[in-house]
């Protein structure tokens, strides 16, 4: 079945909601301007915003909707009435499985991105009050010359707020890449697994007398 083949068989209400899902991704994309960077040094950027905002709730929609499409035994171009009983337990007990394999690779994600935030926070404080109490320590952790900047004349302020500026600077720098990285294997498993799932349905409703 080519892609043209499937959206043409797709009803009313999933023909709405993929026009839907385009329209909210190409706002949240204008909404939310992923590229301007902004703050210290224009190191600040929106593309967190925009993955939480664009494009996780509409990867939670189809999710969703394809799981509980899975559970009744269906499928999304309307053809459940003429599939068996036998058909619709294989095609459900086939969902459960990719839902768990999903479930396993979104929490081994979310986990990843989450060790990976604690160890850059605490690699690269960004908090001035912090950096303002603990500068000797959050310069020797940098390499930065504390005592000849202060013979240089700069104050204890101007330092600190060069700590923060750096170090918000490369924990973006890292956490971005970080993020990528995860986000990137993540898509590309969790469409493998789909992909896997609904080959194999194909195959063994074809396979059904």
């Amino acid at each position: 079945m080519n892609l043209l083949s499937f959206f043409s068989k797709l009803s009313g209400w999933y023909r709405l909601l993929t026009v839907g899902s385009i329209v909210w991704f190409l706002v949240a994309l204008i909404i939310t301007d992923p590229w301007t960077r902004s703050g210290w040094g224009g190191s600040h950027n929106n593309w967190n915003e925009f993955l939480v905002s664009g494009v996780l709730p509409i990867v939670a929609l189809w999710g969703i909707i394809w799981i509980v499409q899975g559970f009744k035994s269906g499928d999304l171009i309307g053809t459940s009435s003429r599939q068996t009983s036998r058909a619709g337990e294989r095609m459900s007990v086939l969902r459960k499985k990719a839902l768990a394999w999903v479930l396993s690779v979104t929490a081994l994600a979310v986990s990843s991105l989450a060790a990976s935030f604690v160890y850059l926070h605490d690699h690269f404080p960004t908090d001035p009050t912090y950096v303002d109490t603990s500068i000797s320590v959050v310069a020797g952790e940098r390499g930065f010359r504390l005592e000849d900047a202060r013979k240089s004349g700069y104050s204890d302020e101007e330092i600190a707020a060069y700590l923060v500026k750096a170090n918000r600077a490369e924990f973006d720098r890292l956490w971005w890449r970080i993020l990528i990285v995860v986000l990137a294997v993540y898509v590309v498993v969790v469409f493998g697994i789909v992909a896997t799932t609904l080959q194999r349905e194909s195959s063994g409703s074809k396979r059904e007398p």
